[in-house]
C-alpha cells in the first residue's frame, strides 16, 4: 500500500543509526524495532525520505539503495537548500551535529532529529537552541529511552508517588562521557522530570574505552579542549527539591543499569534486557511485585511521532533542545570538575567553551 505522505524528510550521516542498526539487534532486547532513522520514517505514514547526504560516496549509494532514496548530495548544504526538506536527520558524528542543525534551522527545515550527543560544548548548545528557537524549529534528540515503553511507565508511577520521595538516582556502566551518558543523565532527568540541577561533583579516568586497548585522553588548557571522549567517570549531582544522583562508569561494568529509590519502594533497570524489577514498601520490609503493563513500541517511531504532533500544534518535543542542553550540561560539568580537583561545580556552567570530542 503507498504512502500517503505529507511530509518530506532528509538524512544527514549514511551510517548505521541511519539506516543499519537494525541489523545488530538481537532477540534478547526487550523493545520493538525499529531502531534507525530511515526504518523509523518508513514505518509512519506522514514520512518519506526524498534526500541524503554523505561525504562517503560508498556508504550513501547503499543507504540510498537500501531505502530507495531518489536523491543523493555528497553536501548537506546543497541537499538542504536544493530539496526543502521539513524534517532533517543529523545522524553525522558528534561534531558536525551545531553546525548542521543551525544551518537547518537557518534555511527552513522545521523538524530536526539529532543524533546524541547533541553537540561538543554548552557554546555550541547555545547557538543550537538559538537557532531552533528563533525559526520556531521542533527538535528531538535521539536519546530513545524518553520513548521506551518501561521508562515511560517508570515516569508515570514515580510522578504518581508510587515510590514515594524519591531520594536517589542511581547509575553503573561502561561507556564514554558524551557518547554514553549522554543517555544515563538522560534518563535520569527525564524520570526525575527535567528538574535544574543545581551543583555536580566527579572525576573523569584518563582514558577512552572507544579503543582497545584504551588510549590515554587528556586536557589541552590552552584551547579549553579534550582530545578524547572519556572512558570512566563518576559523579553526584543535585536537583532542585533535593533528590541526589550518583553515577559510577568503569571498563568491565555492565551497560547499563540504573535504580531508582524512593521512601515506598525501589525500581530497578537493565537497561533494554529483562523486565524491570519493582520491590515495593519501606526500610527492610520491601517485596518485589510485578512491574505495570506497558505498551511496547519503537522508540524510533515514537521520537518520530512526537516531533509530528508537536509541529502541528506547537507542543514542547519530549527531548527538546532545552532539556537536551541540560544533559549536555551534566556531562560537560563533569569534567569541569574533575579539573578542578572534583570540586563540587554550580551550575548553569560558565566554562560554556570547555570542548569534549565524540568517539
Amino acid at each position: 500500500m503507498k504512502k500517503e505522505s505529507t511530509l518530506k524528510c532528509a538524512v544527514v550521516g549514511c551510517g548505521r543509526i541511519a539506516g543499519s542498526i537494525d541489523d545488530e539487534q538481537t532477540k534478547d532486547i526487550n523493545v520493538p524495532g525499529p531502531y534507525c532513522h530511515a526504518g523509523g520514517y518508513a514505518a509512519v505514514n506522514e514520512t518519506t525520505i526524498i534526500a541524503a547526504a554523505d561525504i562517503n560516496k560508498t556508504q550513501l549509494n547503499a543507504f540510498c539503495k537500501r531505502w530507495e532514496v531518489p536523491n543523493g548530495y555528497e553536501d548537506y548544504r546543497e541537499m538542504i537548500e536544493k530539496e526543502k526538506p521539513d524534517i532533517l536527520s543529523i545522524c553525522t558524528g558528534q561534531k558536525l551535529h551545531a553546525p548542521i542543525a543551525i544551518f537547518a534551522a537557518e534555511h527552513g527545515v522545521k523538524g530536526i532529529y539529532c543524533e546524541k550527543a547533541m553537540c561538543s560544548s554548552l557554546q555550541e548548545a547555545d547557538a543550537m537552541v538559538d537557532a531552533i528557537e528563533k525559526n520556531g524549529v521542533t527538535f528531538n534528540l535521539g536519546v530513545s529511552r524518553r520513548f521506551t515503553g518501561y521508562f515511560e511507565k517508570a515516569k508515570e508511577m514515580i510522578a504518581d508517588g508510587l515510590l514515594g520521595d524519591i531520594k536517589w538516582y542511581q547509575f553503573t556502566g561502561n561507556d564514554q562521557l558524551m557518547h554514553g551518558y549522554s543517555h544515563a543523565f538522560d534518563l535520569i532527568c527525564y524520570l526525575a522530570g527535567d528538574p535544574p540541577a543545581k551543583w555536580l561533583s566527579g572525576q573523569i579516568a584518563p582514558y577512552s574505552s572507544a579503543t582497545t586497548p584504551p588510549q590515554k585522553c587528556t586536557y589541552n588548557p590552552d584551547v579549553n579542549k579534550w582530545d578524547r571522549d572519556p572512558g570512566g567517570h563518576w559523579a553526584i549531582v543535585e536537583f532542585e527539591g533535593g533528590s541526589m544522583v550518583q553515577m559510577a562508569n568503569a571498563s568491565g561494568m555492565p551497560m547499563y543499569e540504573w535504580q531508582v529509590v524512593g521512601t515506598k519502594g525501589i525500581l530497578h533497570f537493565t537497561d533494554y534486557g529483562k523486565k524491570p524489577v519493582w520491590r515495593k514498601g519501606k526500610g527492610y520490609d520491601k517485596i518485589e511485585v510485578s512491574f505495570p503493563e506497558f505498551k511496547r513500541h519503537s522508540p524510533t517511531v515514537k521520537l518520530i511521532e512526537n516531533m509530528i504532533h508537536c509541529m502541528k500544534t506547537g507542543e514542547t518535543t519530549v527531548s527538546n533542545e532545552k532539556v537536551s542542553r541540560a544533559v549536555t550540561e551534566l556531562c560537560i560539568a563533569n569534567a569541569e570538575s574533575h579539573l578542578n580537583g572534583a570540586a563540587p561545580v554550580k551550575l548553569p556552567l560558565q566554562n560554556r567553551t570547555l570542548y569534549i570530542p565524540g568517539h
